[in-house]
């Protein structure tokens, strides 16, 4: 196993392997055992599934008596009550006291109760630090100027919802920034600056960014932009004619109203042309 490595449970809790250190350095618990994994407790606010944590309370009573436990999940009962009665009737408590060997001091939890400690089925998924690495390529991209390619080393490595909103929260918005103008787009002149050492150009919006705004604007709406502020709104008669490449000289189709079954609006003269549907 190494720093990288992807770790899951069985409720989809996953996280990564952060740092690697001797039994001697690590969490102790009340038996003076070191533990074999500290894990956030983030995974269970964000699977919404709190049966990790009667899985990990349940199996100290496993550890105890040597028997396996089975769970019938249709059955109708209260599963956090069950589990609390059988810890209590075997006399084994759910959270603990931990030691901390290098700041030699105990951790008594937020409750002063202590942290949850036990048993909990955690497997080592295939992706590694080995295999799960990627790197931006030269092209190929497409009609938006986008990467063609995901994953890999020749192309970009997408940034999922839950890695936005970690770095969003770490406040890293320049890598953000970066993600979303340069290595998410077409971006010919910054790598050809990094590759000779000259200095780097500033970022600029994307083309599909561009496209975008041109699309609201071809709709109708106004799009004031001030910094990293915007502002949509109505287009007016004024800005239609700025947009504009000037009146329509040659007009192909016409508005003739209302038409009512059976009646032919074509003007006289144009014969009845064959269409083509899907």
């Amino acid at each position: 196993m190494n720093v990288g490595d992807k770790l899951a449970g069985r409720y989809g809790n996953k996280g990564v392997v952060a740092k690697i250190i001797p039994d001697h350095e690590m969490i102790q618990d009340e038996k003076g055992r070191p533990l074999d994994l500290i894990l956030t407790s983030a995974s269970v606010i964000s699977r919404i599934n709190p049966a990790q944590i009667i899985e990990t309370a349940v199996g100290k009573v496993v550890e105890k008596t040597g028997k396996p436990i089975l769970y019938d999940n249709a059955e109708n009962k209260n599963a956090v009550l069950w589990a609390k009665n059988l810890l209590k009737e075997h006399g084994i408590k759910d959270k603990e006291h931990v030691y901390d060997p290098i700041q030699k001091r105990k951790i008594l939890g937020g409750d002063g109760k202590g942290v949850l400690v036990g048993r909990q089925f955690i497997y080592k998924l295939f992706k590694s630090t080995d295999t799960n690495f990627s790197g931006h390529g030269v092209g190929p991209y497409d009609v938006n100027e986008q990467p063609l390619k995901t994953g890999g080393d020749e192309s970009a490595k997408g940034i999922g919802k839950m890695e936005f909103d970690s770095l969003i929260s770490h406040g890293a918005r320049n890598l953000l920034q970066e993600s979303a103008t340069v290595r998410g787009t077409k971006s010919d002149e910054f790598w050809r600056a990094v590759q000779l050492g000259a200095p780097l150009p500033a970022p600029k919006p994307s083309f599909a960014f561009n496209k975008f705004t041109a699309m609201l604007e071809g709709s109708g709406i106004r799009v004031d932009k001030r910094g990293s502020r915007f502002k949509l709104l109505p287009m007016t008669d004024k800005g239609v004619l700025e947009k504009s490449r000037g009146a329509i000289e040659n007009k192909k189709t016409r508005d003739g109203g209302p038409v009512r079954p059976g009646q032919d609006r074509r003007p006289p003269g144009v014969p009845l042309q064959p269409h083509r549907s899907a």
